[in-house]
């Protein structure tokens, strides 16, 4: 009877620990850049390291110019289905938000281009997207808040 009453005891406590472990498994895994404080959210697609570069110089604070050059270069990005041909197919989408939460700007794909052909495993290696902000994207706004998505185009999104 004692054996039995300690397994009771034994099982209130391992079955939610089971189930916490469980839901962090599944769950997004997030980070913040180093020297910049910005945000990312794995949720599907991934990579080893995110550089962030504004006209070649490494950003190291979360101001971002406008009309300048914004490079975001993803190490070995992961999660991507790939066809017969080991070709995937990435998008990546650019939100600007101003600071009420209005849409200022919304590119859906700066990856179109490469839409037919896709992107090779070897291309994917050091993966770099590029893109601009010009100053009448702001409307008028000081600041605003960016919002950058990679996803896969023939798969899973993220």
């Amino acid at each position: 009877m004692k054996i039995k009453n300690e397994f009771r005891n034994l099982s209130f406590i391992l079955i939610p620990i089971c189930i916490l472990f469980y839901n962090c498994s599944i769950a997004q895994s997030n980070g913040i850049l180093p020297l910049t404080g910005m945000k990312f959210f794995n949720e599907g697609i991934g990579a080893t390291a995110i550089d962030i570069k504004i006209d070649g110089s490494f950003l190291l604070n979360n101001k971002i110019p406008l009309n300048k050059e914004i490079e975001i270069r993803l190490q070995q990005p992961n999660g991507f289905t790939t066809d017969m041909n080991k070709t995937m197919f990435a998008g990546a989408e650019v939100i600007v938000l101003s600071p009420k939460g209005e849409l200022l700007l919304n590119d859906p794909n700066l990856l179109s281009k490469n839409y037919s052909k896709g992107f090779s495993v070897k291309d994917l290696q050091l993966f770099s997207i590029k893109f601009g902000i010009g100053a009448e994207a702001l409307k008028g706004n000081i600041t605003g808040l960016i919002k950058i998505r990679l996803y896969d185009l023939k798969g899973r999104t993220s």
